[in-house]
């Protein structure tokens, strides 16, 4: 009972290896759902052509039959794992339920029981012996009704498999069906050989060719595993998370044609889009132009407004393969932005001439009143200019709020500061204003008017709290790297500054830093907590809007806002604005 390698061991032999291969690059992507069940389908095509391997290597029936009965118990399990790989890669693996689990692995367990008591009941096969023809001495078998049942049983499991897989084929963009087609090809062609060996079509009677072909699914497995990144890019993981969106979104391929749609995007757009058809019909411009807009649409219910964004598509090697439209619904911020049309409105005119109506009255009383209503006139007229002061604060607030964080551009900061200090000049000539400035200081900003406005508000501050005889303030400008922070212990009001500058060539961690220090009595904790938390509370609410105008401008530039104490008196804010370059240099 001797064993001798021989041209036709070891082709199945290295077939073996190359399936073990791919077993082994396929471990790294081990934790992704679809892995298990590949991998285990590997390893019984592996252990399929080793022992068949072997078993074409021996001259006696006894071994050979032993082997073949290995053979079988490795080659029973492909067409069942087979069809849960495809079960999972087309993303129905929810029909694997325990019960159909189970159904599902009794066959081949059963089959395996029963070929390894063959001899007691025969119900498998009839071995008559060995084969000597011009190829390996194999097995002369001649197979049992049971055997043809479990045979046509297994194409059909492998049939179905390939049907799921060709199925992604039609439904996906190029990538997957890149990918599909190589997993259905290599499932097709051991499947033809193994029908061929079946119906005794083989080239070499006797001689079962099947596992001979596992070095071409070898291959075609590992392209779709490497090339095309089987384990990473499953059409299922992308559906499911389609279907997690809250908003609509839209896949089209290279050419345009809607490859799938979430059902956000079904219920929103009308008409709906079809797949493998363009989806011009489904938007009120051509696509090109889509980006940016905004669609309106009554689907259902009330009108709804919705940001449209289209983005590329590019497969894990760079490669174009078609891009995505994006439907984020906006109903609720577009409300918001009306309502705020109609406050800055209502501040521009009917604010403004009511408090000019006001003042005019109190002049025209001025010299009708007696000598000691004169004050109240005064205080009448004060208070009117303060909520003049008020309007122009929440007009600038407004404004400020229409800008979004992508809507920056360069701004020198000693020109804006510069702007600052003349216009609080002009109100507050009594104040002393100290200025340490460099030539120039380019930061990334909403506009210079805001960056001016918020110094503005910052000096009025300071100076219209300020309780000295002759208040003090004094503004630097300079350019530091770092996280912008002036002490970790300070007041932060950091959220969701951007990691770099859109305007290139600064590194994204040098900021700009404008420092207003005075020596008054300071900024009230109160004032601090509910800039740090940005939110006001009926009980936690600010003085006014100078602060928040001051905050939200910073912010809104991706920059932060810190609040110090003075020694012995008085406050320093620090305004760190991402540094730019300037714009004759920008991008160079």
């Amino acid at each position: 009972m001797s064993w001798q390698p021989t041209v036709y061991s070891a082709v199945p032999a290295v077939a073996a290896l190359a399936t073990a291969g791919v077993f082994a690059l396929a471990w790294h992507h081990r934790s992704r759902p679809i892995a298990v069940p590949f991998m285990t389908m590997l390893m019984g095509l592996t252990g399929w052509a080793l022992a068949y391997a072997i078993q074409i290597g021996f001259d006696s029936a006894g071994a050979q039959e032993l082997w073949s009965n290995v053979t079988a118990t490795f080659g029973y399990t492909v067409p069942t794992l087979w069809l849960v790989v495809a079960l999972y890669y087309s993303g129905r693996d929810g029909y694997l339920t325990r019960p159909v689990t189970g159904l599902l692995a009794a066959q081949p367990l059963a089959m395996i029981a029963l070929i390894w008591t063959n001899s007691e009941h025969g119900l498998v096969w009839t071995i008559n012996g060995l084969s000597r023809g011009p190829g390996p001495t194999v097995l002369d078998v001649t197979f049992q009704p049971l055997y043809l049942a479990h045979v046509a049983y297994s194409y059909l499991l492998i049939l179905g498999g390939i049907a799921l897989i060709l199925d992604v084929y039609r439904r996906q963009s190029s990538v997957y069906r890149k990918q599909a087609g190589v997993l259905a090809l290599g499932a097709a062609v051991p499947t033809v050989a193994n029908v061929a060996f079946t119906l005794g079509l083989s080239p070499i009677p006797e001689l079962d060719f099947t596992s001979f072909t596992f070095a071409v699914t070898a291959v075609l497995f590992g392209l779709a595993l490497f090339e095309f990144d089987l384990l990473n890019l499953v059409p299922v993981a992308r559906r499911n998370m389609l279907e997690d969106l809250d908003a609509g979104i839209v896949v089209l391929d290279e050419e345009d044609r809607v490859v799938e749609f979430n059902d956000v995007a079904g219920q929103v757009l009308d008409p709906a889009p079809t797949v493998g058809e363009r989806p011009d019909a489904s938007f009120p411009v051509a696509l090109d132009e889509l980006d940016g807009t905004v669609l309106e649409t009554a689907v259902g219910g009330p009108v709804r407004y919705y940001d449209v964004r289209v983005s590329p598509i590019d497969d894990h090697r760079g490669r174009h393969v078609g891009r995505s439209v994006g439907l984020v619904d906006v109903t609720g911020i577009r409300e918001r932005e009306q309502r705020l049309a109609v406050a800055n409105r209502l501040l521009r005119h009917n604010l403004r001439n009511s408090v000019s109506v006001i003042d005019g009255y109190a002049q025209r009383l001025e010299g009708q009143v007696e000598d000691g209503a004169q004050e109240d006139l005064v205080t009448v007229r004060d208070e009117a200019l303060h909520l003049a002061d008020l309007g122009e604060k929440a007009r600038e607030m407004v404004r400020t709020l229409d800008h979004g964080p992508a809507e920056r551009t360069p701004v020198d900061a000693v020109a804006a500061v510069e702007g600052a200090i003349e216009s609080v000049g002009d109100v507050r000539p009594h104040a002393a204003v100290e200025a340490d400035l460099p030539p120039d200081a380019w930061v990334d900003a909403v506009d210079s008017r805001s960056v001016q406005v918020a110094v503005e508000n910052l000096l009025e501050n300071a100076i219209q709290h300020n309780d000295s005889a002759e208040p003090w303030v004094r503004v630097s400008v300079s350019t530091a790297p770092g996280t912008g922070a002036a002490d970790p212990s300070a007041t932060a009001a950091r959220e969701n500054a951007p990691a770099a500058t859109p305007n290139g060539g600064t590194a994204p961690d040098d900021f700009v830093r404008i420092r207003v220090e005075d020596d008054g009595p300071g900024i009230h904790d109160e004032e601090r907590e509910v800039l740090a938390r940005g939110a006001e509370t009926p009980l936690r609410h600010g003085s006014g809007l100078g602060l928040w105008i001051v905050n939200w401008t910073v912010r809104t530039s991706g920059g932060d806002v810190t609040i110090e104490d003075r020694d012995p008196r008085g406050t320093a804010v620090t305004l760190s604005f991402p540094a730019a370059d300037p714009p004759d240099t920008a991008g160079d």
